[in-house]
């Protein structure tokens, strides 16, 4: 099978095995990505009576307390334009952003950044798609993105859970990310009732992201090939977790 990718949100951070989050508040700042119309799109049975199908109900996304610092919390339109002014200040000039992450950095002033917020928020309300804000205190340091076979048909031609995730340049190598991820997939499998297999998309030589993606019971799926992304000259890994 082959995937064409399309507009993908490549969000994908490094992170290590370093000690527990310690991070100091001041390493952190407080406080257009657009849908297109997908031709020839095919559809499970579950789908055939609607393109766009809810997965979930938004109010059924907890927030979590992961330390007496770090929390998960769903990402909230009244916050959008703060967590945009700090990931436009950070990753715009961070090389492991540029390197592995060359669709995220396409979203490198303010505006896009929070439009690429607003549109997460949007595709959540409808139940396609579920952003969690990685909260240290009152600052944005990361955010995960799960996003729905209904969503990536639509964006990727993907026809398969995906997640994403990113941590600004001060909290990697501190666990967070570590951490982090097998909240969100309790949440997923438990509060949601989503068993189907999830997928992440990782560009060659981010080792760091393929061991944590190994940590979570991810392995490489090979029958699934991903185009050379024409802004890198790189083919896409894809590796699969089975809940």
């Amino acid at each position: 099978m082959v995937i064409r990718k399309k507009n993908q949100d490549c969000l994908h951070s490094q992170e290590d095995n370093s000690p527990n989050p310690r991070v100091p508040e001041s390493a952190i700042h407080p406080q257009n990505q657009n849908v297109h119309e997908e031709k020839n799109v095919e559809y499970s049975d579950r789908e055939q009576d609607s393109d766009i199908t809810p997965y979930f109900n938004p109010g059924d996304l907890p927030s979590v307390k992961m330390t007496a610092q770090f929390s998960l919390r769903p990402i909230n339109g009244n916050t959008i334009e703060d967590e945009g002014d700090t990931l436009s200040m950070v990753l715009s000039f961070d090389k492991e952003t540029i390197e592995f992450m060359p669709d995220f950095t396409g979203l490198h002033s303010r505006e896009n950044i929070i439009a690429y917020l607003a549109n997460s928020v949007m595709t959540q309300s409808m139940g396609i798609s579920f952003t969690y804000i990685i909260r240290f205190n009152a600052g944005i340091c990361g955010l995960i993105k799960v996003t729905s076979p209904s969503h990536n048909r639509i964006t990727n031609n993907f026809n398969h859970w995906l997640i994403d995730y990113i941590l600004i340049p001060p909290f990697r190598g501190h666990k967070v990310m570590k951490s982090a991820l097998p909240i969100v997939f309790d949440i997923m499998k438990n509060r949601l009732g989503i068993t189907d297999p999830i997928y992440a998309m990782v560009l060659p030589g981010n080792d760091i992201s393929i061991h944590l993606l190994s940590l979570n019971g991810f392995i490489k799926d090979t029958s699934l090939v991903m185009p050379v992304d024409p802004k890198t000259g790189k083919e896409s890994l894809i590796y699969r977790k089975d809940f």
